[in-house]
């Protein structure tokens, strides 16, 4: 069901099929370094995860198109299946054509049972099931089957709408990251292992079963839980952490963020990848942090916990520069 082939079988594929989609990648070398660039003609955008699969296509009329394919009794395609809980084939996903034309696809991620679009305006949506919070609409919606927008808080009041607007967006199997035009970063989901890079947190950004947050601020690594709505990362006091070799006097979710040190080039991100239970950060610089459980995915060396802040790779990695 996830390969989406012309004919399907019941038996495991070896070799490269068709995918039952009439266009093609286009191969014709971009060099426009914009961040919302008119896509290429053809498949654009292809995703996949762990039950669903995805793809974004441009017509030769410039209209924008979302296809997905997989199971489907979560609400992850965005489309009603007739018969069954399975769509075999790509189909398109009529929300994203009929009522958001001004405003198309750009990218999309998917998570194991949901899906979030990316726009050419910078707007996230999100569809599906997740009981750990990976829709990013809140608490109260844990299941969706029609794309809703997800909502990012100020750093100020003072902040430009334009500067929120998201360019880039990942999911793992229990998080969710993305970075904004400006370099900023998001993170929502389960809290375990430090993979959100949220060192400190406030008691009511945290969904518990059956316990209560006595302390205004607390540390994440005593608890299990969930952040329903995403946050912000505040990679400029890790500049500061090094630094000064102390981050505890710094609240990391007090508005006064927003600084001309968000400006510094090695506090701006460039890409995030979330994985299993970790986050890749890229920023601008070229220098590369991490933070997640405690395994060599980190790239930290031998590291004696997990990681509740992004910390440099070891040998201080840099991808540029």
């Amino acid at each position: 069901m996830k390969l989406g082939l012309i004919n399907p079988s019941q038996e495991d594929v070896l070799l490269p099929r068709r995918v039952a989609m009439h266009c093609k990648l286009w191969v014709e070398e971009d060099t426009n370094d914009s961040i919302f660039t008119t896509p290429r003609l053809g498949i654009f955008k292809i995703s996949a995860s762990l039950y669903h699969s995805a793809a974004l296509v441009r017509r030769s009329t410039n209209s924008i198109e979302a296809y997905t394919w997989g199971k489907a009794n979560d609400g992850a395609l965005g489309i009603t299946p007739l018969d069954s809980n399975i769509v075999p084939v790509p189909t398109l996903v009529k929300y994203f054509s009929n009522e958001n034309s001004n405003d198309p696809p750009f990218d999309i991620a998917l998570g194991p049972s949901c899906s979030i679009v990316l726009t050419s305006k910078g707007r996230c949506l999100s569809f599906g099931r997740s009981d750990d919070g990976l829709l990013g609409l809140g608490h109260q919606v844990k299941q969706t089957n029609t794309p809703k927008q997800i909502t990012f808080s100020l750093i100020c009041s003072e902040e430009p709408p334009d500067e929120r607007s998201i360019s880039y967006i990942t999911i793992g199997a229990r998080h969710a990251v993305c970075v904004t035009k400006k370099g900023r970063v998001y993170s929502w989901g389960a809290i375990h292992n430090g993979r959100l890079g949220i060192s400190k947190l406030k008691p009511e950004a945290i969904s518990l079963e059956n316990n209560t947050i006595p302390e205004e601020i607390i540390n994440p690594s005593t608890i299990y839980g969930t952040i329903w709505s995403p946050l912000i990362i505040p990679l400029t006091d890790m500049l500061l952490y090094q630094s000064n070799n102390s981050s505890n006097d710094n609240s990391i979710l007090q508005n006064n963020l927003y600084s001309e040190k968000l400006e510094n080039q090695s506090s701006l991100v460039a890409r995030a990848y979330a994985g299993n239970d970790s986050t890749i950060f890229i920023m601008r610089s070229g220098a590369v942090s991490s933070c997640g459980r405690k395994t060599g995915r980190l790239g930290q060396g031998e590291v004696v916990s997990d990681v509740y802040f992004p910390q440099p790779l070891f040998g201080g990695l840099k991808l540029w520069q």
